[in-house]
């Protein structure tokens, strides 16, 4: 009889077979992301990233460990108990645009910050995307990209500063939909303020450069200067509290 039980336990152990490790979806690059892994990464970075990562990318991904993060407790956060998704995650959205700030934290917090653009920008110039920190600070800026049908461009200029950070990013004249993307890490225990700035007058790459990072600034981030000021769309930004 012990024989017996033996041989059933070894027989099961092939037959029990973990559904959540098999492929979901395979890209054109090879990568393959069980179900879990591709709603995870719809809702945390957005939907049809999983087309544009590499392998690299997914290994970055898997050693993170961002899937298994710490939930933060604060005003408003995104738990789903049958789906796992311990993270939070808020957006804002204009008839033109959405962006969204998801965060997963351990020892440090993992940040990601999405635009999607909704429709063809009518102006081709200088937007920025960054952050505002307070009681926090920059441990790695990981990814800065913007994403457009099968394209993907790095910003033009990082500025990186104490108490915030931004990347310029040269909106260009294309009829696919626009995407662009910031992963990074932070410490805990302040929080974090983020915005995207869209240019709705040509501005130079100079002008641009014109802000300061501020609280008190357009989208909780950007304070620009009085000459640039009103080229820039003062969209809404997005805060969270990491604990």
């Amino acid at each position: 009889m012990k024989k017996l039980s033996i041989a059933i336990l070894f027989i099961l152990s092939f037959i029990c077979v973990d559904v959540d490790a098999e492929a979901f979806y395979i890209n054109k690059n090879g990568v393959e992301f069980t179900e879990r892994e591709y709603s995870f990464i719809s809702d945390f970075y957005f939907e049809g990233y999983q087309d544009y990562m590499t392998i690299s990318d997914y290994e970055e991904f898997i050693s993170s460990n961002i899937i298994n993060g710490d939930i933060n407790i604060q005003e408003e956060y995104d738990y789903d108990f049958n789906a796992l998704r311990p993270y939070y995650s808020s957006s804002h959205e204009t008839p033109s645009k959405i962006l969204k700030l998801s965060s997963s934290c351990s020892e440090d917090c993992t940040i990601n910050v999405t635009l999607t653009w909704k429709k063809i920008p009518s102006t081709n110039s200088y937007d920025l995307i960054g952050a505002y920190f307070e009681n926090i600070s920059l441990l790695q800026l990981m990814k800065s990209k913007m994403y457009y049908g099968e394209k993907i461009s790095s910003p033009i200029e990082n500025n990186i500063k104490s108490n915030g950070f931004s990347s310029t990013f040269k909106i260009p004249s294309t009829n696919e939909l626009i995407q662009i993307m910031q992963e990074y890490k932070v410490t805990k225990g302040g929080r974090l303020y983020v915005s995207y700035q869209h240019a709705k007058n040509s501005v130079s790459l100079a002008e641009s450069r014109k802000y300061e990072f501020s609280k008190n600034g357009y989208g909780n981030v950007y304070n620009f200067d009085s000459s640039v000021m009103s080229k820039y769309d003062n969209m809404q930004g997005l805060s969270v509290y990491l604990n």
